[in-house]
């Protein structure tokens, strides 16, 4: 399900959730919610298949034995509390717009904070974080650019050219490696921008149903996360002796399979004002936190220098 589908219903909700879509490509259109009761929930990993063998008459096909795997997910929440002092009322405010346009304010920081966290949250270092794409990406999904990064160049010289190719294959081999059905490709402003320039041949352009445009690499959709102008993927990675490299990732997001979040019913929601000491106070709030059932279903391009 995606975030419009989880949400409350009621007017005020819908009117700050539609904010926040505005300002998230990937809450709008990709990431994939399943809803649970519970203080967490506990889902049986997808594990690869096993190997066909063969056997010749009266044998028997050799035993093989595995263990299930499980993802537990508990509750995370991404918000903000909303305050109006009372005494305003008496100024002559009115205190439901007060409110309103200060949640309207909110709504871009939730989706900044929620695209933060998909990238570089580790719950091992904060506790009220959930775990994102760095730590998600296993050794065998990460793929390097080149030992010490590489610089992809513009241009036509056999140096760029040669960095163009590296780069492509890359993407295009996390891409390949990436399983599930709904595929996305994340990066920053530079790096999306610099693929589009390279492979523009490649490259189409469509609208979502909220009329904003969605471009697309051999028809896998490419989301910059930093389109909000917040800097969510900095050139600041090591990768080899190098410390200004950048990752790409391609992530599958699909509902309780692949890369997904756990909520609840109204995992989105404006709470009504209630009067607290001097303040009228309402708050907003988003419980999601990151469940992987298949580790296939996230893949990393580390060592991008532009």
């Amino acid at each position: 399900m995606l975030l419009q589908q989880i949400a409350a219903n009621d007017a005020t909700t819908k009117e700050v959730l539609d904010r926040v879509l505005q300002y998230s490509p990937l809450l709008r259109n990709h990431v994939q919610f399943y809803s649970k009761p519970g203080d967490s929930s506990t889902g049986r990993k997808q594990q690869g298949a096993f190997t066909a063998s063969s056997r010749s008459l009266d044998n028997k096909y050799t035993e093989k034995e595995t263990e299930p795997e499980w993802v537990t997910a508990t509750r995370k929440f991404i918000g903000d509390t909303i305050r109006v002092d009372v005494a305003r009322e008496r100024m002559g405010f009115d205190i439901a717009s007060e409110t309103m346009a200060q949640l309207l304010r909110t709504a871009p920081g939730i989706a900044t904070r929620f695209h933060k966290l998909l990238i570089s949250g580790n719950p091992a270092n904060d506790a009220e974080t959930f775990k994102g794409l760095e730590i998600m990406a296993k050794s065998s999904q990460t793929t390097k650019l080149a030992t010490n990064g590489m610089q992809v160049l513009t241009g036509n010289s056999d140096n760029a050219k040669s960095s163009q190719q590296a780069f492509l294959e890359a993407i295009d081999y996390i891409i390949a490696t990436t399983k599930g059905i709904n595929k996305v490709v994340i990066g920053n402003g530079k790096t999306i921008a610099r693929l589009g320039t390279i492979a523009r041949e490649y490259i189409k352009h469509t609208k979502d149903s909220f009329g904003k445009p969605i471009v697309l690499y051999n028809n896998i959709p490419l989301v910059n996360i930093e389109d909000s102008g917040d800097t969510i993927i900095p050139f600041a990675e090591s990768c080899g002796t190098s410390n200004d490299c950048a990752s790409l990732y391609c992530t599958s997001f699909e509902e309780e399979a692949g890369l997904s979040f756990l909520t609840t019913e109204d995992g989105f929601k404006v709470y009504d004002p209630s009067r607290v000491s001097n303040w009228y106070e309402t708050m907003v709030e988003l419980i999601a936190d990151s469940a992987l059932f298949r580790d296939e279903a996230v893949s990393r391009l580390a060592g991008i220098k532009i």
